[in-house]
C-alpha cells in the first residue's frame, strides 16, 4: 500500500507538472518563480469620454491581496517573479480595469525584461465590458 502511495505521489508531484510543461500549456507545473525580471503594466480604459490611462496602484486597493502585490508599484518596470501566471490572466485584468473604472472596454499591455538592457516582450489583452 505505502508503495502505491510513493507512485501516485511521484506522479503528481513530479511527473505531472513535468508533462504539463513539456507537452501541455504548463497550467500543473510549478512556473510562477522559475527566474526574476522586470515588469511594468499599462492599463487603458474607453468610456463615453475617450481613451484614459489608468495606474496599475491605483487598482491595488480593490484587487485580492495576490493581486494587489502584483500590481502595486507597476507602473514603471519593478523587480519581482517571472509573471506566467498573470500573462495568462491578462484579459480578467482587463475586464477588473474596466469594472472598475465604469468603462466600455479596455487594454493591458504587460511588458517584461530580464533587466534594462534586456529585450523587452509585450503581451497584450483586449475585452469589450458592456
Amino acid at each position: 500500500m505505502h508503495r502505491m502511495h510513493a507512485i501516485v505521489g511521484a506522479i503528481m508531484l513530479v511527473l505531472l507538472p513535468l508533462g504539463s510543461l513539456l507537452w501541455g500549456s504548463g497550467i500543473f507545473a510549478w512556473t510562477m518563480y522559475s527566474g526574476t525580471g522586470e515588469y511594468r503594466i499599462e492599463i487603458r480604459v474607453r468610456d463615453e469620454r475617450g481613451w484614459r490611462s489608468v495606474a496599475p496602484t491605483g487598482l491595488a486597493e480593490a484587487a485580492s491581496e495576490s493581486a494587489a502585490g502584483v500590481l502595486s508599484g507597476a507602473d514603471h518596470f519593478r523587480r519581482g517573479p517571472l509573471l506566467d501566471v498573470l500573462r495568462s490572466h491578462l484579459g480578467e485584468l482587463a475586464t477588473f480595469a474596466c469594472r472598475q473604472r465604469g468603462g466600455i472596454e479596455a487594454d493591458v499591455e504587460l511588458h517584461e525584461r530580464k533587466d534594462a538592457t534586456g529585450p523587452e516582450r509585450v503581451t497584450r489583452a483586449h475585452r469589450e465590458c458592456r
